[in-house]
């Protein structure tokens, strides 16, 4: 985010003193990095806990590993869509299927137990 905040403050489409409360005529570009950003601290943070707790727990198989890989991919998936074509309903395809992993994982956590 700050490299594209940069490329825009140097070609002066973008005063570093809108950044306060991002007010005037934003870039799209930037809009679209700052709510990428905005998005890592949202479904990933479910994850970051799923982790911490099967690690602490000592208690890690391979379905657990699969799971975890499988929601990295649809991260990664999701965030490529966004920076090429930001096509919407693929993007909301890649989501919902991390969501689901996700869902499946803390699920089976819960019903297995760490």
């Amino acid at each position: 985010m700050r490299l594209i905040l940069n490329k825009y403050i140097s070609s002066r489409e973008f005063k570093f003193n809108q950044i306060k409360i991002y007010s005037g005529n934003i870039p799209e570009e930037l809009e679209q990095s700052r709510q990428h950003l905005k998005n890592l601290f949202e479904l990933p943070v479910l994850f970051y806990l799923l982790t911490a707790l099967l690690f602490s727990s000592n208690n890690i198989d391979q379905i657990d590993i699969i799971l975890a890989w499988v929601f990295v991919v649809s991260r990664y998936t999701h965030s490529y869509i966004r920076f090429s074509t930001n096509h919407v309903p693929h993007r909301a395809i890649f989501f919902v299927f991390g969501l689901f992993i996700l869902i499946v994982a803390w699920t089976k956590i819960v019903i297995m137990g760490l």
